[in-house]
């Protein structure tokens, strides 16, 4: 029984010198880490979202309120999508202001020109003019 485990033992190392002489025999000798593998090709980037011009028909539904304001004055909002803004015209001014973050309500704005509302008023804020403060006009119901 002896003789079998020297017998076992010793074909066994035989066996694992040469499965590691096999193996090294056909990779080729380097110290440099695996190539890195490529990486997945970039997806093509869409072009950044423009705003629409005032009176540029929206390719998206655009929600189109009135505003009466004091002096006789009417403010035009049209709200749009994609990108996220508000055309304003009020007293042949016109702005386009991007969305902003708001507690409650909704918020516009450039950094310079600021519209806000909730329900129905909307504030708008330009340097050098006091705070517009405008109600929803009166829309008539469509005739039947």
């Amino acid at each position: 029984m002896t003789v079998s485990i020297r017998i076992g033992a010793a074909a066994l190392a035989m066996l694992a010198a040469g499965l590691v002489s096999a193996c090294g025999a056909n990779a080729p000798a380097t110290t440099e880490a695996p190539a890195a593998q490529a990486a997945p090709p970039a997806l093509p980037s869409s072009p950044e979202p423009q705003p629409l011009p005032l009176d540029a028909p929206s390719p998206l539904p655009v929600n189109e309120e009135r505003f009466a304001c004091p002096g006789g004055a009417t403010m035009v909002i049209r709200f749009q999508a994609m990108p996220d803004l508000a055309a304003v015209t009020v007293g042949g001014a016109a702005y386009q202001l991007p969305i902003a973050v708001s507690g409650s309500g909704y918020r516009y704005t450039d950094g310079a020109v600021e519209l806000t509302g909730k329900g129905d008023e909307a504030r708008l804020k330009r340097p050098g003019t006091a705070e517009l403060v405008c109600t929803r006009a009166a829309v008539d119901p469509p005739a039947p």
